[in-house]
């Protein structure tokens, strides 16, 4: 089992960065400009049970995902668990705290990979994927939210 986390601090209350990670129309606008991605499904506000059937592609590759909302506690977690993804195991935990200057949004994403040993050979390419795509996420949240003026 792997394991991807990613912290960031973005100046805006919990329950508008609570907000926008629970409304899937905003997938959009954290995905890397590389990636296209398609929700075949947008829900305004996630609760736990919803699935959601996303469509990735990178490359030539068209990925589907069908990703399941395993847990739902606004404003402050939120799990989803990959039902159907490119990966043998997908669990990601969103975590939404109150600091004194704002809020810290954190990441975790607990990850297998599939094809035994020759999927191993490609475990650190997977996690620079993991990070460049999370530091794009973050910095985007961080550039909307902050615009927002949600203090």
């Amino acid at each position: 089992m792997y394991i991807y986390e990613k912290r960031s601090r973005i100046s805006c209350t919990l329950e508008a960065l609570y907000a926008f990670h629970s409304d899937t129309k905003n997938l959009k606008a954290v995905t890397p400009p590389n990636i296209s991605v398609a929700l075949l499904n947008p829900i305004d506000e996630v609760k736990e049970g919803d699935i959601l059937d996303i469509k990735t592609k990178k490359f030539f590759f068209s990925i589907p995902w069908k990703i399941e909302i395993t847990q739902a506690t606004p404003p402050h977690k939120m799990i989803d668990t990959a039902l159907k993804s490119p990966f043998t195991f997908w669990e990601h935990h969103h975590i939404f705290r109150q600091k004194e200057d704002g809020c810290e949004l954190k990441d975790i994403v607990f990850y297998e990979i599939p094809y035994g040993f020759v999927g191993k050979i490609f475990s650190k390419l997977i996690a620079l994927e993991l990070e460049a795509m999370f530091t794009y996420r973050h910095a985007q949240t961080k550039k909307i939210l902050e615009a927002k003026d949600t203090h």
